[in-house]
């Protein structure tokens, strides 16, 4: 039977599930993460860990700690492995492996509680959540299924065991994709097309090219090479406009033309559109700028981002808000439906 766990959408679309670890079942608010395997929860002697408002579950013994350190894009940890009790919904585990962090950047501070992995392992002192419920016959098979919501539009939710089976997606509009070759731990699948306002691009660089799904990851990560000509498309502009000070991109919050597929991602031959609303992140302050009143409209941050020297494609929540989509962790497919109407 499946299990559907409730998901919390905190703050720019970040998912948490509640976890009780350690002795004490204190509750964690984890980060659901398919974008890596790792496992962990701050320390309770981590002092910048509780002072940044973590929840320190865990105590390591530093006279007898297994280093373990990691590192993602918005930062990293340093901590020692530790086994705990972990539970969640029906399910509870006894020594289950996990990093207790002792020292976390100030980007992870910010963005939660610690790691749920639910990528693929490839550490043999590492296990996830779904490779111990595996092992340990609480689950059938190795899909797992998410359905992310907008906030404020209704509850998430990750769904173990038979996920292949929700009644959320679109059975006429479905993909089962295998891992792209060379994908390692991670939901690698590769595209078929990609669309701007309706109007197909002819890239031999994006066409075919690998697209990493990762629920840890609130925008829509492009290439460095091909953030400003995919803003300018958007924008049907021949300049993105740019922050006067603040010298960052902006894009209208109200867009114009096709905005219910402002981007098509199509895969395996079925099209997966993704919204205008959901390429727009908060409203820029415009106060003291040649762009306050003076007709051109409101101005928003734009969810689709690159990282410095990035040449990967990462869907994030903005593209996975529109979909519903299964993992497989232990081969790497990803299936994905429209969702109904």
């Amino acid at each position: 039977m499946p299990t559907d766990l409730a998901l919390k959408g905190v703050d720019a679309w970040v998912y948490t599930i509640d976890v009780k670890l350690g002795q004490e079942g204190k509750v964690v608010p984890m980060l659901v993460d398919t974008g890596s395997y790792t496992f962990w929860a701050a320390d309770k002697a981590c002092a910048d860990c509780i002072s940044g408002g973590m929840v320190g579950a865990l105590a390591s013994n530093p006279e007898q700690c297994t280093p373990y350190q990691t590192s993602y894009k918005t930062g990293g940890f340093k901590g020692c492995l530790v086994n705990t009790t972990m539970e969640f919904g029906p399910y509870k585990m006894q020594n289950m492996a996990m990093a207790a962090a002792t020292d976390v950047g100030d980007e992870l501070t910010a963005h939660g509680n610690g790691m749920f992995g639910l990528a693929m392992v490839d550490r043999i002192e590492t296990t996830t959540p779904m490779s111990r419920m595996l092992s340990d016959g609480l689950v059938d098979d190795p899909w797992v299924g998410l359905r992310l919501q907008r906030q404020g539009e209704g509850d998430s939710e990750v769904i173990f065991g038979n996920a292949l089976k929700s009644t959320y997606g679109d059975s006429a509009f479905h993909v089962d994709l295998p891992q792209r070759k060379g994908g390692g731990t991670k939901y690698n699948v590769t595209l078929d097309s990609f669309a701007i306002m309706g109007q197909p691009v002819k890239d031999s660089l994006i066409t075919n090219s690998g697209m990493l799904l990762d629920t840890g990851t609130s925008n829509i990560v492009v290439p460095d090479s091909k953030y400003e000509w995919i803003l300018k498309a958007l924008v049907q502009e021949p300049e993105v406009p740019m922050h006067p000070q603040l010298k960052t991109a902006m894009i209208p919050c109200k867009g114009r033309g096709n905005v219910a597929e402002a981007l098509s991602f199509t895969f395996g031959g079925v099209a997966f559109p993704v919204p205008w609303k959901d390429l727009v992140g908060p409203e820029i302050d415009l106060a003291g700028t040649p762009f306050a009143g003076n007709g051109t409209g409101v101005y928003c941050e734009p969810r689709i981002q690159k990282i410095p020297g990035n040449s990967n494609w990462i869907l994030g929540d903005a593209f996975l808000v529109n979909v519903y989509h299964a993992v497989n962790t232990q081969t790497g497919g990803v299936q994905i439906w429209r969702l109904k109407p």
